[in-house]
């Protein structure tokens, strides 16, 4: 059975939708201090870029097909992600946002 599926998701959802609502009731809680850290900014700000790209080393880094211990593959699968998570979000979403923000100010199209 995965125990992810039908666990983990709906505890990982269930979680984040009580870390929202709390948030939206009182954003002084001391519970929501750690999603302010700059870490967790930084990720949020790259999210995007980051849920376009995060299967992929999944798929490409197999442990069936690549003769490397896991926690080789995992680091070299986390270092992957990370640089073409930034590279995606430097190279395009942001200057495509930047774009967008003009063009709401100045009203063209």
């Amino acid at each position: 059975m995965e125990a992810y599926r039908w666990v983990g998701f709906p505890l990982a959802a269930f979680a984040t939708g009580a870390i929202i609502t709390v948030g939206a009731i009182d954003d002084r809680l001391w519970t929501l201090r750690p999603l302010r850290s700059p870490a967790f900014v930084k990720i949020g700000q790259v999210s995007y870029s980051l849920y376009l790209w995060h299967l992929l080393p999944m798929q490409v880094l197999d442990k069936d097909n690549i003769d490397l211990p896991t926690p080789l593959l995992a680091a070299g699968a986390v270092l992957f992600v990370a640089v073409v998570t930034l590279s995606s979000y430097w190279l395009f979403e942001r200057p495509s946002l930047r774009r967008r923000s003009a063009t709401a100010v100045t009203g063209a199209r």
